[in-house]
C-alpha cells in the first residue's frame, strides 16, 4: 500500500488541529486551582501549599522592563517569527522576570514569598503585541545583542501592589522574624505565582 503526500498532509493537519485544541483547553483553565487555597496561618511548614491574597513589595518595588511601570512583579516574553523551508513558528528570544521577595497578605495573615526562586505564570489570555518601529521592546532586544530585523512579538505581565495573586510553593518558617511563614521553592521546582 502506497501512501501519497496528500494523505500525509491530511494526517499532519488533523493531528495539528487536535493538538491545538488540547493546548487551548489546557491554557484556558487556571494553573493553580482555587480549591487548593489554604488560609496563610494554616499553611504547614515542610508541606506544599497554595495561598492567595494581595501582593505587596517586601523591598524596593520592581520596574517592568518594557512599560517601565512600578510593580511588585513582572514577566516579559519576547518571540521572533522563524520561517524556513520546513519550519514556521514563533521561537523564544527573551523570557525575563523580576526576582525580588514580596509579601502576600490575606484577611488571616501574611507570608513572604522568595522571589529569587519563583516564576510568574502569565495568563493564557494575556495578548501578544507586535513590535512596531520605535517600540521599547526593540531597544530591549537590541540591548541584549539580538537582531531586531525580524518579525517580533511580545507580552508583559505586571502585578501591581494590591493586585490579587495565588502562590504555590513549599512552606517554611523563618525563626529570625518571629516564626514568619515563608513560601520557598520545593527541592525540584519553582514557586509558582499566578495573577488574579
Amino acid at each position: 500500500m502506497k501512501i501519497d503526500s496528500l494523505e500525509i498532509a491530511v494526517a499532519i493537519g488533523a493531528a495539528s488541529i487536535v493538538g491545538w485544541l488540547v493546548m487551548r483547553a489546557l491554557a484556558a483553565r487556571p494553573r493553580i486551582s482555587r480549591r487548593e487555597i489554604v488560609p496563610i496561618p494554616e499553611a504547614k511548614a515542610g508541606e506544599r501549599a497554595v495561598i492567595a491574597g494581595t501582593a505587596q513589595a517586601a523591598e524596593q518595588p520592581a520596574k517592568a522592563l518594557i512599560s517601565g511601570e512600578t510593580c511588585v512583579l513582572y514577566r516579559v516574553e519576547v518571540q521572533h517569527f522563524v520561517h524556513r523551508d520546513d519550519y514556521e513558528a514563533w521561537d523564544p528570544m527573551l523570557d525575563d522576570e523580576s526576582r525580588t521577595d514580596f509579601v502576600v497578605s490575606d484577611s488571616t495573615g501574611k507570608a513572604t514569598v522568595r522571589g529569587g526562586v519563583a516564576t510568574l505564570l502569565a495568563p493564557a489570555s494575556l495578548a501578544w503585541n507586535q513590535a512596531q518601529e520605535g517600540s521599547p521592546v526593540l531597544d530591549l532586544v537590541a540591548s541584549r545583542g539580538e537582531s531586531t530585523v525580524q518579525k517580533i512579538r511580545w507580552r508583559e505581565c505586571v502585578v501591581r501592589a494590591g493586585d490579587p495573586v495565588r502562590v504555590r510553593g513549599m512552606v517554611r518558617r523563618d525563626n529570625s522574624f518571629g516564626n514568619e511563614i515563608v513560601i520557598d521553592a520545593p527541592d525540584e521546582g519553582w514557586v509558582e505565582i499566578e495573577p488574579g
